[in-house]
């Protein structure tokens, strides 16, 4: 297994665990209130993208497709969901991906995107 296969994968259980949580009474009782149901909650999930490879290259295309129209069917496949996997119960994605420019040695550039994912629970 490739270590890009592998993050991807890694970023799909974080989801699959951030939705699995226990909302209600996490919150609740961190929060000391009675309920949640006056308020919002998030997930969300950051992450970077290096585009040096055919297959990161692939990937960053994947994550830039999915930012554009949201079709769970792209996220599933970027995060290498197994096919019965509860995506969250909103079509509420806010994906984004973001250039971020830096140098690496004295004279030399190099750049890499930040991914993210937030989305309402």
């Amino acid at each position: 297994m490739n270590n890009l296969y592998r993050k991807r994968r890694e970023l799909g259980r974080d989801y699959s665990r951030i939705q699995s949580l226990d909302i209600e009474s996490r919150f609740s009782e961190f929060f000391k209130v009675d309920s949640i149901s006056d308020y919002c909650v998030y997930g969300g999930l950051l992450f970077d993208i290096w585009t040096e490879t055919k297959s990161e290259k692939s990937l960053y295309e994947t994550w830039k497709s999915f930012c554009s129209n949201k079709d769970t069917k792209t996220l599933v496949e970027f995060f290498c969901l197994p096919e019965d996997i509860k995506l969250a119960d909103t079509d509420i994605y806010y994906p984004l991906l973001k250039e971020v420019k830096a140098d690496r040695w004295k004279n030399e550039k190099y750049s890499y995107y930040l991914g993210t994912l937030i989305w309402k629970k």
